[in-house]
């Protein structure tokens, strides 16, 4: 009797420890395959019907995109060539177009400087219709087409691509009033709720009805097949190409941007910021700056930061450190002017002159910025573009030559840096 017992906690002893075998082996080549680029892991989902669930299951993607985020890499469109619209040029409504993006990895030598020679592969989409491009956020872009109010999103990594979601905004007000139109004023912006994680889309309308003007905005968010309304919204009217920027969770738009009048009851000094988890908007107050020359909006070791130019060879970055207790509140205003930390960006020469325009890019949650600086001919026209790495440790640039793209290259021919990137098998 003592044997068949003890048979039986042995034979269970043994199926504990099979299983305990499988999970430990589990947990190693989920391990391992995590830390392996997109392109590795599509190839090995056709190994066995096992890793193709791995691979495929939510809490491996995940583990994947965060293992990327430290890897940085730089994103470069290369847009297709301008076409001819009667006679004006035109570098939007690309018809039937593949696009192509240029990923770079940033290699670094023994003092923290960018190497000279970057690595880099390309990615081509199939042909479809666009007007704007928005990303890169957590390995996703996003593809506006305007003539028929509809966005899809697009995996660089995958290739992977949403279906063509269309907003019935337009129809919608249209009923309600036979005066009712849209003008050329909606602005979308893209980002990611980091608790959900969940990409979405915002876009704001402006509706005009008669001689009155009344904001909309909607969000659209991935995997969901139709666009709905943001009750709470702020009252304040910007123009469409206001500077914003995506930053750990937040939107945010750039204040002298705005139109007129107040947005919450606060002055023009401020930033306005959606928090894209709650889908909430709130106001944070800036300094008081002068002299305000080509702002931008970073950002900057993940947190918010504005820079503008403050004479010929001298730029100023402000960052922000963030107020926590004022998310997800209706309207909520974060005074913070005492939050921001000033900092003063010495520029080389040879990156800014006057023959030469100086875009800023952001390196997400990084220590370091990147600057597009295109040389210009005296009708104003870019002929060459150059890129430049910008340390925030040790205040030090450094240029990059991407393999494939010379260092000054034609700007017809190239290049347009958006941000750095990391890879994901979101979609």
């Amino acid at each position: 009797m003592n044997g068949r017992v003890n048979k039986k906690k042995k034979s269970s002893v043994n199926r504990k420890a099979a299983a305990n075998a499988v999970i430990d082996e589990e947990n190693v080549v989920s391990n391992i395959l995590s830390r392996l680029p997109v392109k590795s892991l599509l190839r090995f989902k056709c190994v066995a019907k096992h890793w193709y669930s791995l691979i495929k299951d939510p809490y491996f993607i995940d583990l994947h995109l965060n293992r990327s985020k430290p890897r940085q890499h730089l994103f470069v469109i290369k847009p297709p060539q301008r076409y001819s619209n009667g006679n004006s040029q035109t570098d939007i409504n690309f018809k039937g177009r593949a696009m192509s993006f240029l990923i770079a990895d940033v290699f670094l030598d023994g003092r923290g400087k960018v190497a000279s020679t970057v690595k880099h592969i390309t990615r081509n989409t199939t042909p479809f219709c666009y007007t704007q491009i928005l990303g890169a956020v957590k390995g996703l872009v996003c593809f506006i087409n305007d003539s028929i109010h509809a966005a899809c999103m697009y995996n660089v990594g995958t290739r992977e691509v949403t279906p063509w979601i269309k907003s019935t905004l337009l129809m919608e007000e249209t009923q309600k009033s036979s005066r009712n139109c849209v003008g050329d004023t909606s602005s979308y912006s893209f980002g990611y709720a980091p608790e959900s994680k969940e990409h979405k889309l915002i876009c704001k309308w402006v509706i005009y009805d008669g001689d009155k003007a009344f904001q909309i905005w909607e969000i659209l968010t991935l995997g969901h097949n139709a666009w709905k309304r943001i009750d709470q919204v702020p009252n304040c009217h910007f123009r469409q190409d206001a500077p914003s920027v995506y930053v750990n969770g937040s939107i945010y738009w750039y204040p002298l941007n705005f139109a007129s009048g107040d947005c919450g009851g606060a002055s023009v000094r401020f930033l306005l910021a959606f928090d894209v988890e709650s889908e909430k908007f709130r106001t944070i107050q800036i300094p008081d700056f002068s002299q305000l020359q080509c702002v931008t909006l970073l950002d900057v070791q993940s947190r918010v930061a504005i820079l503008h130019r403050t004479s010929a060879y001298t730029a100023r970055m402000s960052i922000y450190e963030d107020n926590d207790k004022c998310r997800g509140k209706d309207i909520a205003s974060d005074i913070g002017v005492n939050n921001w930390t000033p900092e003063k960006i010495i520029m080389l020469p040879v990156c800014w002159d006057e023959s030469r325009s100086l875009f800023f890019h952001a390196a997400a949650g990084a220590d370091r910025i990147f600057l597009e600086s295109h040389q210009q001919n005296a009708s104003g026209t870019t002929i060459a573009v150059s890129i430049y790495s910008y340390c925030l440790k040790n205040n030090t640039f450094t240029q990059i030559e991407i393999r494939g793209i010379p260092s000054s290259a034609p700007a017809w021919n190239c290049t347009r840096l958006y941000t750095s990137f990391c890879e994901s098998l979101v979609l």
